[in-house]
């Protein structure tokens, strides 16, 4: 006989010393080796003095129970037992070597029955879920069950128990079987978990029971507050169970459960189960982590209520409704009355309420020279600037105000304007920095940065990104980024993008704006719902022309 390593199962640890859940235990697990390798000596040796079967067959003897021969088609599969345990597992190597050696030799290591009137009258809430054919109900070997149907085989070995059921023995001997294996999902593990906590007992008592850590039966238990398409994902691999069950504290979903530490009223809802499917969609799709996306789902769920308590209507594109300008349109709380015609928006990347009136103020032309009228011309009693009695200024031959005079007037405007204008850029830069530093915790997908990135580098914006100017931006931003991987080197890549951005703006203050200002502006408004000031808008409009 081949040795063959099995992980060692994790037996339910009973105080005082109960045995009935384990004194077959040494039956569970035996389907993870290959039958073919499990040794033949009942056949050949009548004292089956060695070999897995031959000890078997000595448990059986000792507790004064029988090996016998049963048809597969009488034993029904345990209900409570994982389904996916039942079936052909094609893609599973080991699953193959198993029904290999079943073809063969049939099956050699004995499985755990219990009669079906006594599984009935210890659970008559799932004797329902029972074949009527079936005569017994397995308790372990469901794996073995599933290789001799595949494999043709008309009977296999069993060891009948009825005592087994006593103080929900079968639960401790599907425990035995199932835990201490490699293949068992997650998802497995806590239905496993919940069929001890409908019997009454605590995470803690399911802990102490099994021998597993209490935080391993509080995390699996939290997959069971997943919506059906979320559970799903986890089952595909797609979304780590960590990830999941982080999701399902923040925004639990479905039937309200004993072993809840808090319970939500509004759990058992189909808004609820939409939530939490986009908060997954935010995971998958951003690379955001769980408690982020559950952030981002109750922000926006507020929004709605904030919308809808102030009898606004939102609309799902304020560009298309109000037009390529729709920033324009944009009000702040303290802007806003009943009386104004005004719709709202959920910010796609932040899931606040962003507010637009449909009539804005019209902005005066920029970048023009400024326009004087006959009345407001420099050094004319209109304007009040050429003289302190208002009296018309002496005109020259050709009726205009003296050069010399008009010159002054004019240098004296620009310079006024020049000092306006920087210190609404100065105004803008502070506004702009503190949306700043919450974009910076706004990762975009890789595809999103990607595209920043490339923009910078191909204008050469990229070269401000390793200055000390930026790294004293970053750390008024608190922006840090732990670790080596691929996620944290994508985070410092964007803190720093961000910072090279708001540094080139910031030295166009008394220049047209480019590309490289226009998109960071355009990032800020979109994934933090910033506000451009007039000035701002003044350029930006200028720049989109």
């Amino acid at each position: 006989m081949s040795e063959t390593t099995v992980r060692s199962a994790r037996r339910p640890a009973k105080p005082g010393g109960r045995r009935t859940a384990n004194r077959f235990a040494n039956l569970a697990g035996g389907d993870t080796a290959p039958e073919s390798d499990l040794s033949p000596a009942v056949d050949h040796d009548p004292d089956a003095s060695d070999g897995l079967i031959a000890g078997m067959s000595a448990v059986a003897v000792d507790e004064a129970h029988h090996v016998v021969e049963i048809a597969v088609s009488e034993i029904a599969p345990h209900p409570f037992n994982d389904s996916a345990r039942s079936q052909p597992q094609p893609d599973d190597p080991k699953w193959e070597e198993l029904l290999n050696g079943v073809r063969a030799n049939g099956v050699r290591l004995p499985v755990l029955v219990v009669p079906r009137d006594v599984f009935a009258a210890a659970r008559p809430g799932a004797a329902s879920d029972i074949s009527p054919q079936a005569r017994y109900v397995l308790i372990y070997g469901h794996r073995r069950r599933a290789a001799a149907i595949e494999a043709g085989r008309d009977t296999m070995p069993a060891v009948i128990d009825d005592a087994i059921m006593a103080d929900d023995g079968d639960l401790d001997a599907m425990a035995a079987e199932n835990l201490g294996r490699q293949d068992l999902s997650d998802l497995a593990e806590a239905d496993l978990f919940a069929r001890y906590s409908e019997i009454g007992l605590s995470q803690r008592a399911i802990a102490e029971r099994l021998g597993v850590d209490q935080a391993t039966v509080s995390r699996r238990l939290a997959l069971l507050l997943l919506a059906p398409e979320v559970r799903q994902a986890v089952a595909d691999g797609e979304l780590p169970s960590a990830e999941a069950a982080a999701l399902s504290g923040k925004l639990p979903y479905g039937p309200q459960r004993r072993w809840q530490k808090s319970k939500d009223p509004d759990q058992d809802t189909d808004r609820r189960r939409a939530e939490q499917i986009e908060a997954q969609r935010l995971i998958l799709q951003h690379n955001w982590s769980a408690s982020r996306a559950a952030e981002r789902i109750v922000i926006e769920r507020d929004a709605r209520a904030e919308a809808a308590a102030l009898g606004i209507t939102l609309v799902e594109n304020p560009r298309a409704e109000l037009g390529d300008h729709y920033t324009d349109h944009r009000i702040s709380r303290d802007d806003y009355n009943s009386d104004t015609d005004v719709v709202g928006a959920i910010n796609p990347s932040t899931g606040y309420l962003d507010l637009y009136t449909r009539a804005t103020a019209a902005s005066p032309p920029s970048g023009d020279a400024p326009r004087h009228d006959v009345d407001d011309a420099p050094g004319t009693a209109g304007s009040g600037r050429g003289s302190s009695t208002g009296a018309q200024s002496p005109a020259t031959d050709d009726g205009q105000a003296p050069r010399a005079d008009a010159g002054d007037d004019e240098a004296a405007f620009l310079a006024e304007q020049k000092r306006s204008d920087g210190a609404a850029a100065a105004a803008a830069q502070g506004q702009r920095r503190q949306a700043c530093s919450a974009l910076v915790a706004l990762q975009p997908t890789n595809a999103e940065l990607l595209k920043v990135l490339v923009q910078q580098y191909l204008s050469g914006v990229a070269a401000r990104s390793g200055t000390s100017a930026v790294t004293a931006l970053l750390r008024d931003w608190d922006a840090s980024a732990e670790g080596a991987g691929e996620k944290a080197r994508n985070a410092k890549a964007w803190h720093r993008a961000i910072a090279a951005a708001e540094l080139h703006t910031a030295e166009l203050k008394d220049k047209a704006w480019d590309d490289n200002a226009v998109a960071h502006l355009d990032l800020l408004i979109d994934r933090v719902g910033y506000q451009p000031t007039a000035w701002e808008r003044d350029r930006l409009d200028t720049a989109r022309a």
